[in-house]
Protein backbone atom coordinates (compact mmCIF):
# COMPACT_ATOMS: atom_id res chain seq x y z
CA UNK A 1 0.00 0.00 0.00
CA UNK A 2 1.25 3.91 -0.82
CA UNK A 3 2.10 5.89 2.20
CA UNK A 4 -0.10 8.43 0.43
CA UNK A 5 -3.30 6.09 0.43
CA UNK A 6 -5.98 5.57 3.26
CA UNK A 7 -7.39 2.44 3.87
CA UNK A 8 -8.89 -0.02 6.52
CA UNK A 9 -11.31 -0.03 10.09
CA UNK A 10 -9.39 3.37 11.26
CA UNK A 11 -9.88 5.02 7.80
CA UNK A 12 -13.37 4.05 7.28
CA UNK A 13 -14.69 5.64 10.85
CA UNK A 14 -12.46 8.86 9.94
CA UNK A 15 -14.31 8.88 6.95
CA UNK A 16 -17.83 8.34 7.96
CA UNK A 17 -16.87 10.96 10.89
CA UNK A 18 -16.07 13.68 8.02
CA UNK A 19 -19.22 13.21 5.63
CA UNK A 20 -21.76 13.07 9.17
CA UNK A 21 -19.85 16.26 10.18
CA UNK A 22 -20.13 18.27 7.12
CA UNK A 23 -23.37 16.63 6.14
CA UNK A 24 -22.75 14.99 3.49
CA UNK A 25 -22.13 18.35 1.43
CA UNK A 26 -19.43 18.73 -0.75
CA UNK A 27 -17.60 21.80 0.75
CA UNK A 28 -16.33 22.66 -2.89
CA UNK A 29 -19.12 22.89 -4.84
CA UNK A 30 -22.81 21.92 -2.10
CA UNK A 31 -23.36 18.70 -4.00
CA UNK A 32 -23.87 15.43 -2.34
CA UNK A 33 -20.53 14.24 -0.99
CA UNK A 34 -19.77 10.59 -1.62
CA UNK A 35 -16.16 11.29 -0.48
CA UNK A 36 -13.16 12.59 1.52
CA UNK A 37 -10.62 15.11 0.83
CA UNK A 38 -7.40 15.52 2.39
CA UNK A 39 -7.35 19.81 2.25
CA UNK A 40 -3.38 19.39 2.33
CA UNK A 41 -2.68 16.52 0.49
CA UNK A 42 -0.79 13.86 1.82
CA UNK A 43 1.45 13.69 -0.89
CA UNK A 44 2.28 16.91 0.42
CA UNK A 45 2.26 16.09 3.34
CA UNK A 46 -0.77 16.52 5.20
CA UNK A 47 -2.08 13.95 7.34
CA UNK A 48 -5.47 12.45 8.68
CA UNK A 49 -6.61 13.89 11.37
CA UNK A 50 -10.20 15.74 11.18
CA UNK A 51 -8.86 19.64 10.50
CA UNK A 52 -7.08 18.45 7.15
CA UNK A 53 -10.13 16.37 6.61
CA UNK A 54 -13.39 17.72 4.51
CA UNK A 55 -16.59 16.19 2.69
CA UNK A 56 -16.10 16.12 -1.37
CA UNK A 57 -17.80 15.10 -4.25
CA UNK A 58 -15.93 12.64 -6.33
CA UNK A 59 -15.63 15.51 -9.62
CA UNK A 60 -14.36 18.04 -7.13
CA UNK A 61 -12.30 15.51 -5.09
CA UNK A 62 -10.61 14.33 -8.69
CA UNK A 63 -10.28 17.55 -9.97
CA UNK A 64 -8.51 18.72 -6.95
CA UNK A 65 -6.26 16.06 -6.78
CA UNK A 66 -2.51 17.22 -4.75
CA UNK A 67 -3.52 20.79 -5.28
CA UNK A 68 -4.92 23.28 -3.24
CA UNK A 69 -8.66 24.60 -3.78
CA UNK A 70 -10.34 27.04 -1.20
CA UNK A 71 -13.36 25.71 0.58
CA UNK A 72 -16.61 27.50 -0.46
CA UNK A 73 -17.00 30.93 1.77
CA UNK A 74 -20.48 31.30 0.95
CA UNK A 75 -23.75 28.87 0.66
CA UNK A 76 -27.02 28.62 -1.48
CA UNK A 77 -30.08 28.52 0.68
CA UNK A 78 -30.91 25.11 -1.19
CA UNK A 79 -27.87 23.70 0.58
CA UNK A 80 -29.65 24.07 3.50
CA UNK A 81 -32.32 21.95 3.35
CA UNK A 82 -29.74 18.90 3.31
CA UNK A 83 -29.35 19.89 6.87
Amino acid sequence: MSKHSSSGTAWAKTRQQVLERDHHICVYCGAEATQVDHVLAKANGGGDDLSNLVAACQPCNNRKSDKHMPRVNYYASHWLDRL
